[in-house]
């Protein structure tokens, strides 16, 4: 206590509680990508808020791919983990950590935005992502096929819309009102110029 022109003023330090994760209850970015969502997700609940974002922010890291062939490397083989696994379903991922299918549905589709904490898309929609039903652009969240379109392309499951993906290239990048697109009229389907 100080007492200041007569009145007391109580200095308190501020205490920062610090958990520690025991090695038997971490969750590893690889873990996530090959182990089962119910084993996950079990482990994931009892982790603290801090390691989470941590995971998010190492896949961020590895999405960003500044560390040139390794990050690259790293990222196909996560992709490769998850992509080759037939036990991510809708019915799976539905009981899936918040965290978890975030990471995976990133995973899955190259886009760090699904990592972000200012993009908060519902369960049912990352799952829908995750399994090609919808748009992956974030900003689009279109059902897939768009527009109800049944040409081959539309119905060749890339995850992007006719609205958004390039036809030649199957890919979608970020820029908007910009000469790198062209699209036709008529059918509503756009292409990298």
């Amino acid at each position: 206590k100080k007492m200041e022109n007569g009145k007391a003023e109580i200095n308190c330090l501020e205490q920062k509680v610090i958990h520690r994760v025991s090695s038997a209850d971490k969750v590893t970015l690889q873990d996530i990508a090959r182990e089962s969502v119910g084993t996950i997700c079990e482990k994931m609940h009892r982790l603290p808020e801090e390691y989470l974002e941590e995971l998010k922010n190492g896949l961020r890291v590895i999405l960003e791919g500044g560390n040139g062939s390794q990050h690259r490397e790293e990222f196909f083989i996560l992709q490769k983990f998850v992509q080759g696994r037939t036990d991510l379903t809708a019915k799976t991922l539905v009981r899936a950590h918040r965290v978890q299918l975030e990471i995976l549905v990133a995973i899955n589709t190259g886009i760090q935005g699904f990592l972000h904490p200012s993009i908060s898309l519902s369960q049912n929609s990352l799952i829908d992502i995750f399994g090609y039903k919808r748009c992956r652009n974030i900003a689009c969240q279109n059902q897939l096929p768009a527009d109800d379109c049944t040409c081959e392309i539309c119905n060749n499951t890339s995850g992007f819309c006719n609205l958004c993906m390039c036809v030649i290239c199957n890919k979608f990048d970020f820029e908007v009102n910009t000469c790198r697109w062209i699209g036709c009229d008529l059918c509503s389907h756009w292409t990298h110029t």
